[in-house]
This record gives structure tokens, C-alpha cells and sequence, in this order.
């Protein structure tokens, strides 16, 4: 707030000052949105995933269940709002000037991380109704794998401690979701996604195989669920970079491989 008063008093007499309050004010939006993203995903995250598992293994009744499922849904989209304001963060949120085009964009970002925080979180609940704490397995590979990827890419950028606090926290989130990005960020998605569909096709297809609840009434519509999240998650991502990016004029379909494109940036 303070250095955004700064700025908006100088009002473009400010100079190289100007510049300087404007982008300190701008780096205190983007780590207090970030500061958001972890907080609710500490805690929200978590509280979807338990939500789901007590679903699976209880019967409510209609009333409890209708509650039930309203939680599970205030959740749910919880994340995916704060994943576009942390997207808005980063980018500026202000590459157009087209209130419908900001709004087409938000619009299939959201759908974009709905599509992948809900299928997550399905698998992750329906591979633990029936292995219990066999799945910490599956999410505490997956988080160490985040975290050395997070701690190769800031080698050298920041002092080891702040390196590997972050590192941590980045990998939780990243058990969830990947909210960062690269420039281009094509090989970084390739290969976050890859390791992130494995995990839960696999989840998915053991818990198919091996759960006791086959006759359950959640049995078909949980696997037929997390497919079409799939789908969806595809489709929307693709229809985002393609149509409704800020700058979708201007990416590339096909571009050469850059290892640095591999780095996490936060």
C-alpha cells in the first residue's frame, strides 16, 4: 500500500522513482497473492481431499449429504480462484485493455485449474479410501521430485536457506497444481504433467482394481469424473494458450528446447 500511494502520487512525475516504487509495489501484490496461494492451499487442499475420503467411506443422509457436497464444491473452486489471482499477479493482469478478453481469459484459466486441482484431489481421495496411508507414498515422491526440480532451478539465484524454504513449500503446492511458470513454459508443462497424470492414473487404476466398493454408488461416476476432468483439463489449457492468452498471437505452437526453459520461476 505504501509504495502504491507513492506511485500514485508522483502521477507520472516521478521519473525513475516512479518506476522504482511501482514495480517494489507491484513485487508486494505478487508475495502477498503467493502468501494466499500457500495459505489456502495449506489448508483448503487438505480439507477437499478429507472431505472426499469421508464421502467415500460413509452413507450420509440426503440433508448431510447436500451439505456435504456444497463444502466439497466451495472448496474446490476456492483453489482454482486463487490460482487466478496468482496468475493475475504474475502477469500484471493488464495485457489488455478489453474488459471481454481479461474476462475470456480469467473464464478459461479457471477452468483450466479446475479441471486439474479437481482431478487431483479425486484420485488422491479415492486412492486413500482404500490404501489408507499407502498414499503418502505416492504424494511424498511426488513432493520430493517437486522440491529437488524447485531447488535445481533457484541454484545461484538465492541464498540456500531461503532456497530450500521456498523449495518446500513449492513442492506442496506442486502435489496440487504447478503454479509457476516458464518462458516458454511449454516443456515445463510437458513435463510437470506427465509425472502428474502418471501418479493419477495410476492411483485410479489401483483403486479401480483393488477397492471393495464396486457396487458403491461412486464407483462409475468417480472413474468416468476424473477422465473427463482430463479431458477438460486438455482441452481448456490448449483453447487458453490458443485463443484467449494475452498474447495468443503471438506463441508459437513449436519452438527448439532450451534447458533453462526446464526452470521453475516463481
Amino acid at each position: 500500500m505504501y509504495y502504491g500511494c507513492r506511485s500514485r502520487a508522483r502521477d507520472g512525475k516521478g521519473g525513475e522513482r516512479e518506476e522504482v516504487d511501482h514495480k517494489r509495489y507491484s513485487e508486494t501484490v505478487s508475495w502477498a497473492i503467493t502468501a494466499r496461494l500457500l495459505e489456502s492451499f495449506l489448508e483448503a487442499a487438505p480439507q477437499l481431499c478429507f472431505q472426499l475420503y469421508i464421502t467415500f467411506k460413509e452413507t450420509p443422509d440426503d440433508d448431510e449429504g447436500t451439505w456435504r457436497g456444497i463444502a466439497v464444491l466451495s472448496s474446490w473452486a476456492s483453489l482454482a480462484v486463487l490460482a487466478v489471482k496468482a496468475h493475475n499477479s504474475d502477469t500484471g493482469d493488464e495485457s489488455t485493455d478489453n474488459e471481454k478478453d481479461k474476462f475470456s481469459c480469467k473464464l478459461f484459466y479457471f477452468l483450466w485449474r479446475v479441471c486439474e486441482t479437481g482431478g487431483r484431489v479425486l484420485c488422491i481421495a479415492l486412492f486413500a479410501s482404500t490404501f489408507y496411508s499407502w498414499v503418502f507414498g505416492i504424494v511424498g515422491f511426488h513432493f520430493v521430485v517437486m522440491f529437488a526440480w524447485y531447488v535445481w532451478s533457484d541454484l545461484g539465484r538465492e541464498g540456500a536457506a531461503r532456497t530450500t524454504v521456498w523449495g518446500i513449500l513449492a513442492g506442496y503446492v506442486m502435489v496440487f497444481y504447478m503454479p509457476f511458470h516458464s518462458r516458454p513454459s511449454r516443456y515445463l508443462y510437458l513435463v510437470y504433467y506427465a509425472l502428474f497424470y502418471t501418479e493419477n492414473f495410476l492411483m485410479l487404476a489401483l483403486w479401480a482394481v483393488m477397492t471393495s466398493d464396486r457396487d458403491a454408488w461412486f464407483y462409475i461416476p468417480a472413474i468416468v469424473t476424473v477422465i473427463v476432468l482430463f479431458l477438460l483439463h486438455m482441452v481448456t489449457q490448449l483453447l487458453y494458450y490458443k485463443c484467449f492468452h494475452p498474447k495468443a498471437g503471438d506463441i508459437e505452437f513449436c519452438v527448439e528446447f532450451d534447458r533453462q526453459s526446464l526452470k521453475i520461476r516463481w
